[in-house]
């Protein structure tokens, strides 16, 4: 049996909300480094790659749709004033052949995957198909440059990307590229950032 002190810190503790109600954010009016945060966000460099829509089967499980939804909101958000948006470039070989193997990048370009490969990917191959991929994952490796470059607000986004269950000689999940994976050792290149440890 709990008693004293210890009783009275159980009933007070069940008694307390769950969860937790959170800390209040710093005002937006306090300067980190002279930079307040909306200053910050209306610097961003922000990407995009809803411009380059990916041809599917009425019913198909991937919601495209949203990636131009997100994009219109925060157009339309007063904190996106002098964003600097950027339509996705496309990854280079190169820089794709530092994750993925050379077989795989040529059978993705060339439309060439085996069937079970499509399958786990679950996108059907198509030009559109390569041409999105090639820019998202273009677009995680220009918003890390962008960041380790030198971006005077420090910081910058991509819409989209987070690709990360492709491996160097496959794809999964619609993930045909692994973005995260190829910008790290993009920025990694003692010429493109010299980051020692992503």
């Amino acid at each position: 049996r709990v008693k004293g002190a210890a009783a009275a810190a159980v009933v007070a503790h069940c008694r307390a909300p769950y969860p937790p109600p959170p800390r209040p954010c710093a005002p937006a009016s306090v300067a980190v480094g002279g930079i307040t945060p909306i200053e910050s966000a209306s610097r961003m460099e922000v990407f995009y790659s809803d411009t380059f829509p990916l041809p599917l089967p009425e019913g198909h499980p991937f919601p495209g749709d949203k990636y131009r939804m997100l994009r219109d909101a925060l157009a339309a958000a007063p904190l996106a004033v002098g964003v600097r948006w950027r339509e996705a470039p496309r990854a280079e070989d190169p820089d794709l052949l530092r994750v993925h193997t050379a077989a795989y990048l040529d059978a993705v370009k060339t439309g060439s995957l085996p069937k079970d490969h499509l399958r786990r990917i679950g996108l059907p191959w198509s030009e559109q198909m390569l041409e999105r991929s090639l820019r998202s994952c273009g677009a995680t490796v220009a918003a890390a440059q962008a960041v380790v470059g030198g971006a005077p607000e420090g910081a910058a986004l991509y819409l989209a990307g987070g690709t990360h269950h492709a491996g160097p000689e496959r794809g999964e999940g619609f993930c045909v590229f692994n973005d995260v994976a190829v910008a790290a050792r993009v920025i990694q290149q003692p010429k493109r950032g010299g980051v020692s440890q992503v």
